[in-house]
């Protein structure tokens, strides 16, 4: 292979035919096959550019789609990322971990049967600034807290039907009802007022 003549563990080598490779100490870090596949870390690249290894970016990376398949712990960390069509396959612990800020999600969030957001302890999770709409059926495990809502505007209420539903009123331990945006039922500890 070319090395420099001072340095006879770093140069260009042929590893194999139509193959080039780049090595520094004595090891092999990088090749091109073949096929014009780029390997870092990786003798077998199987893709335009493969990487065995960690990689840190100083700037943004941006993909028109992104396919992220099995890993064993985390499959994908960002301290601040941009989503379009991506794809986040399962992984035994950690399928997305995003920290330093909020995560906005433009296309929308489909999450299968097997998914669990949040951590269990009511300070992370999932938050909804709009609409949420679940086309099957939603398991919670903990509480659901909601805001009190009016009888204009209950808090539970109906997809084609806004101002009917369920609502608090604001006092403690009061519980309405309302219909047509006017209500109808609040109950009180030992007390129904119709």
């Amino acid at each position: 292979g070319l090395k420099d003549i001072t340095n006879q563990n770093a140069g260009l080598f042929w590893p194999a035919s139509q193959t080039i490779a780049i090595s520094t100490n004595g090891i092999e870090r990088m090749r091109i096959n073949s096929s014009g596949n780029v390997g870092i870390g990786s003798t077998t690249p199987s893709r335009l550019l493969t990487v065995a290894g960690d990689g840190y970016f100083l700037n943004n990376i941006t993909a028109a789609s992104s396919t992220v398949t099995n890993a064993t712990s985390t499959n994908l960390f960002a301290t601040t990322a941009t989503f379009g069509t991506s794809t986040l396959g399962y992984a035994s612990t950690t399928a997305l971990t995003v920290s330093g800020g909020k995560s906005y999600l433009t296309g929308g969030l489909l999450a299968t049967a097997s998914s669990t957001i949040g951590d269990g302890t009511g300070t992370g999770g999932l938050t909804i600034n709009g609409n949420g709409t679940t086309t099957g059926n939603a398991y919670f495990g903990g509480r659901i807290l909601a805001p009190i809502g009016n009888a204009g505007a209950p808090t539970y209420s109906f997809s084609t039907d806004n101002d009917t539903g369920i609502y608090n009123t604001g006092s403690a331990n009061a519980l309405s009802f309302s219909a047509g945006g006017s209500e109808i039922v609040r109950i009180l500890p030992g007390s129904i007022n119709v």
